[in-house]
């Protein structure tokens, strides 16, 4: 039954290399593991903090997160086991503790914060587990055997992966914003918003060029939706190219916006002509036999895609396994909306006093959104208005709730000293930032009036 699942039109896409050339691509791989295990922030989250996000709840993973030496302990051992496979050294026992220890790392990151950069290399790792890494010989000789598929598989697979992640992310800013992001030029807004990372000023002046902003953002969208199409690519040229196409997209997000994610840039080794170093001078993609892929390689295909379709019909994401990856998927109306969105982003809180106490310190111990409400609420000025929508009810007893547990009792004043930049959109560059005017926060009399407010349980 399970041969019938094989999808053999597919598989002759699929480069023949040996094991030589598997060998090499090995020893780059690793290397580009070893790579990723450096790049990793792995900070301890005392238990009280951690979020538990990631689809799995398990305690080891809370203990290691709560330990900055099992931190580094984790991260060693991913550097370790990257080495000795690259080295070839047991190296489908090394590659399982390195993807193990990947994992692990992973779901360590998800008990602090969210893990979007990690989410597609895991998935590509699983898979790449169905490869007959020891099979890979560097030195020449008898022990190189006749190119095979189920070799080159491993060459083949990352290109699905990164396919349907991009296309994927293609549709969904179709979906959620239509052909507006286009038209509009989305790419200008994320520009904006992430020029402190980038690592040009290019962006900018695409920004204050509509034309440039629509072209862009046309360009994004296409370049996302064709890459798939390197799955059918036929020769180690055509592949190059291929993967040349989706290095351009990194590149560009790297200089534009700062987007560094190792572990997806290190996919794209997969995409080096591999095949030429096959030990035969043959035509190395004239099938031997009836293409096929085996049962393990079926089923993480078959997988691969019916999760992806799932995901981007429902708009689910499950971390660190499912995304129908909605990241810069959404775009403005207009420049205002924009700017609004974006204020609590160019605000600087330079004084945070308490009933007379600096209680600077403590307002980084609160969520994002309630340093945000509070900002709103010293700008705003209407700390104590009683017409309140029932989302502004239940935002600001949020805030109240979230407050008194992370610093103690209501203080009877907030008094806080801010400033703000903006970006100008003629001149195409951030000006400094400038004083707000605000007024202090009755931050114990809402709460109480919240309070009292409450249905009884």
């Amino acid at each position: 039954m399970l041969s019938g699942l094989r999808v053999h039109w597919l598989a002759q896409f699929i480069p023949e290399v040996d094991a030589r050339a598997l060998g090499w691509f090995r020893l780059a791989l690793g290397c580009g593991f070893a790579w990723v295990a450096l790049s990793r922030d792995l900070v301890a989250v005392p238990f009280e903090q951690q979020r538990h996000r990631a689809i799995v709840d398990l305690d080891v993973v809370h203990r290691i997160a709560a330990s900055q030496p099992a931190c580094d302990a984790l991260q060693l051992v991913m550097l370790v086991a990257a080495l000795l496979f690259a080295a070839g050294l047991l190296a489908r026992v090394t590659y399982g503790v390195f993807v193990t220890a990947f994992v692990l790392s992973v779901l360590v990151t998800l008990e602090r914060n969210s893990a979007h950069d990690l989410g597609l290399p895991l998935v590509t790792y699983l898979g790449w587990l169905t490869v007959p890494w020891g099979a890979g010989r560097i030195a020449s000789g008898r022990t190189v055997r006749t190119p095979q598929r189920s070799y080159g598989f491993a060459l083949w697979w990352p290109g699905l992966t990164l396919g349907l992640s991009l296309l994927a992310a293609a549709y969904w800013k179709i979906h959620q914003s239509g052909l507006e992001w286009i038209t509009g030029g989305a790419v200008k807004y994320h520009f904006v918003s992430d020029f402190a990372n980038a690592h040009v000023d290019w962006g900018l002046w695409i920004a204050v060029h509509p034309w440039a902003a629509v072209f862009f953002s046309f360009g994004a969208i296409v370049m996302e939706m064709v890459f798939i199409l390197n799955i059918f690519a036929r020769g180690p040229w055509a592949r190059l190219a291929a993967g040349a196409v989706g290095g351009i997209l990194y590149i560009s997000l790297y200089l534009l916006q700062g987007i560094y994610w190792p572990a997806w840039h290190s996919l794209f080794i997969a995409f080096l002509p591999w095949s030429l170093l096959n030990a035969r001078g043959a035509d190395t993609f004239v099938a031997t036999a009836r293409p096929t892929f085996r049962v393990a390689e079926t089923l993480a295909v078959v997988a691969i895609v019916c999760v992806q379709l799932y995901a981007s019909a429902t708009g689910t994401e499950v971390e660190p396994v499912m995304s129908h990856f909605p990241m810069y998927a959404y775009t403005f109306p207009s420049i205002d909306e924009f700017e609004a969105s974006m204020r609590p982003h160019m605000t600087r809180v330079k004084t945070v006093v308490a009933d007379g106490r600096d209680i600077s310190s403590d307002l980084p111990t609160l969520v994002d959104d309630d340093r945000v409400r509070l900002i709103n609420l010293a700008e705003s000025g209407d700390s104590l208005k009683e017409d309140l929508s029932e989302r502004e009810q239940r935002n600001r007893a949020l805030l109240c709730e979230r407050y008194q547990r992370q610093t103690g009792a209501w203080p009877a004043e907030i008094a806080m000293t801010i400033e703000r930049k903006g970006f100008d959109w003629t001149a195409g560059q951030f000006h400094d930032y400038q004083p707000i005017t605000t007024t202090p926060i009755h931050l114990a009399a809402l709460c109480q009036r919240v309070a009292a407010e409450q249905p009884a349980p």
